[in-house]
């Protein structure tokens, strides 16, 4: 049993340098989701011109929701990126795993969002 949590420390260490050094990589990527936001907004503007009435189509709502998912995980993401890395320098036993966890969560809802996006017709 001494064995096995001497193990589960050194994986949950390991697991904690890697998430450290994700957060230094994630400040890179800001710009990326600004081409990906920018992009998103272009599209919704010629997919859907009239944004507000396409609301009571499949579509529609399925964008609303897409879009309202964008914000937590862009909270999210923002926090992962630049708060957390201040907080993992000043305090060694903080671990971001469940705010990683939290991102691939609404990241998934957003791709599966995305996937029924796919299958509707878009408003004419």
């Amino acid at each position: 049993l001494v064995r096995f949590a001497a193990c589960f420390r050194l994986v949950q260490c390991r697991i904690c340098e890697l998430a450290q050094r994700l957060a230094m990589v994630f400040s890179a990527s800001v710009v990326c989701m600004g081409l990906i936001v920018l992009a998103g907004v272009m599209l919704t503007i010629y997919v859907s011109p009239d944004y507000i009435t396409s609301w009571v189509l499949p579509y529609g709502q399925a964008l609303l929701v897409k879009h309202l998912l964008m914000l937590p995980l862009l909270a999210i993401a923002f926090s992962n990126g630049f708060l957390y890395r201040y907080k993992i320098k000043k305090e060694n036993n903080f671990r971001p795993l469940g705010w990683f966890r939290a991102e691939s969560v609404i990241a998934f809802f957003i791709l599966l969002t995305t996937a029924f996006m796919s299958q509707q017709a878009p408003p004419p």
